[in-house]
């Protein structure tokens, strides 16, 4: 069968395996249209978990503890199709060296998305595949970002 009887859903896979900031969010494959790719609409919200701000005031804690939640929403920029997204995120401590060569230090946030809706379709399938086929794929793609090992 030649390629044009699936449908292109290819995505680079590397995408989704690494975290972000708020401004490199990663440009995702529409999972409508199939050929356009997401971009972030409007605003990205990311904040402190309650439980993770309770505890500043310990003696031991450190930036690295913090725990974030974010939601955002995409817009794909061929079919205008829009897929919200939710996650977490942490704080991690980043060391830079500027053009004096002087060391400096600052604190990113880095986000992994656990949702999609819609979800992304992942995996590649004929075009005319039926429902019974498509439904579970679709299943499959919801899952992967909240239970990887499903």
């Amino acid at each position: 069968m030649g390629s044009s009887t699936y449908k292109d859903v290819s995505m680079d896979k590397e995408i989704l395996k690494k975290a972000f900031t708020e401004s490199t969010v990663p440009e995702y494959k529409c999972p409508r249209c199939y050929k356009g790719y997401l971009r972030l609409e409007g605003e990205f919200n990311g904040l402190e978990t309650e439980g993770s701000a309770a505890v500043h005031n310990e003696e031991w804690w450190e930036p690295e503890y913090i725990e974030l939640i974010f939601n955002c929403t995409l817009k794909c920029g061929t079919c205008s199709e829009l897929v919200f997204v939710v996650g977490n995120g942490v704080v991690e401590e980043e060391y830079d060296v500027d053009e004096r060569g002087e060391w400096s230090k600052d604190w990113t946030s880095y986000y992994r998305p656990t949702f999609f809706h819609p979800a992304l379709q992942l995996i590649d399938y004929p075009a005319k595949a039926p429902k019974e086929v498509v439904s579970p794929l679709s299943t499959a793609g919801a899952m992967f970002f909240s239970s990887p090992a499903s």
